[in-house]
């Protein structure tokens, strides 16, 4: 039987005023705008499947750089943040909210179609992040949820609060369905971008991949429930 409260606490610690302080605005520079609105919209909202997180690239000046969040060697990010929102946290969008999940299941860059297991626990289900279409920038624009705020800081080398963050499209389109998942050549993906302006480094650009996992069966479980999913 998994032990919920501790870890339940550490979250809620973990996670709370990450968001009340004020970074300050960036003017963010759409690289890749939503060329089908209603396919991406239908697509991120689209019910059964979970958004886990994959890697995190970090860009400045020259230089480029990218964390698998399944390679076991990372130092960039301290532990509390992998095994907290990396490894136990999925978001699910809908009604103009985020919504973050306790939930532990696959995460990273592997290969696809990979099927496993996970469970969720209805007792760290929260609204935590909005998100809506933007018309002037063409694509989603977010207020962060504390998992990706988490993230971001702790990837940062200097004290940064992330706070705006907008949504980039990655081919393929997003599937809707179950059955369009599982007969597709490759996962589907989602961009979160985000810009930090650092006294050193200048302008930093974090782009943070999220992943589908698709349920394909449930189990239930009282205030937990297991599922297979297609990751």
């Amino acid at each position: 039987m998994i032990r919920l409260l501790p870890f339940l606490f550490l979250l809620i610690v973990s996670f709370s005023g990450c968001r009340s302080d004020d970074p300050g605005k960036l003017e963010e520079v759409i690289e890749k705008p939503i060329s089908n609105k209603d396919n991406f919209l239908s697509g991120l909202s689209a019910e059964g499947r979970f958004w886990r997180f994959e890697t995190l690239k970090i860009q400045y000046r020259d230089s480029s750089s990218t964390i698998d969040f399944q390679d076991t060697r990372i130092t960039a990010i301290p532990w509390e943040v992998l095994d907290g929102p990396i490894h136990n946290i999925s978001l699910r969008f809908s009604g103009g909210s985020v919504r973050e999940i306790i939930s532990s299941g696959p995460y990273g860059d592997v290969e696809y179609p990979n099927n496993r297991t996970m469970w969720s626990t209805i007792m760290g289900n929260v609204k935590d992040g909005t998100c809506g279409w933007n018309e002037q920038k063409q694509t989603v624009t977010m207020i962060v949820p504390g998992s990706i705020s988490s993230i971001i800081r702790a990837a940062a080398r200097e004290r940064f609060i992330p706070r705006e963050a907008h949504m980039e499209s990655v081919q393929p389109l997003l599937y809707t369905t179950l059955s369009e998942a599982l007969h597709g050549a490759s996962p589907e993906r989602v961009n979160v971008v985000l810009h930090e302006e650092n006294s050193l480094l200048g302008r930093v650009k974090y782009t943070l991949s999220l992943r589908g996992a698709w349920i394909r069966e449930t189990t239930p479980g009282g205030r937990q429930a297991f599922h297979k999913v297609t990751y």
